[in-house]
């Protein structure tokens, strides 16, 4: 085998390797990315779901306090008991 042939071997085998380290690169700063941006969006919506679910849940008890209440007073006078449920239900409906 010549020099010519050895070298021309060489540089086939480093091109080879620097393709596959490329590829191998590419794969892993994908993966990583992905990771990342799934994370990012899993922050940003549980926070946003939560803003939401407290603006919803203060925007219904602020229209419907006065039902919410009424229909619990038996609760506090000791008018029913927790299993009662159709009494509170008549309660509720006393109310309207």
């Amino acid at each position: 085998m010549d020099f010519q042939t050895w070298v021309n071997l060489t540089l086939q085998a480093i091109t080879i390797a620097l393709a596959l380290s490329g590829v191998i690169g590419y794969l892993a700063i994908r993966n990583k990315a992905k990771k990342q941006a799934s994370k990012i969006a899993t922050e940003i919506s549980t926070k946003i779901a939560k803003e939401t679910a407290e603006k919803v849940t203060n925007e219904y008890i602020q229209k419907n306090l006065f039902e919410i209440l009424g229909c619990y007073k038996s609760f506090s006078l000791g008018e029913n008991d927790y299993f009662n449920a159709k009494k509170l239900e008549e309660n509720k409906n006393e109310i309207k």
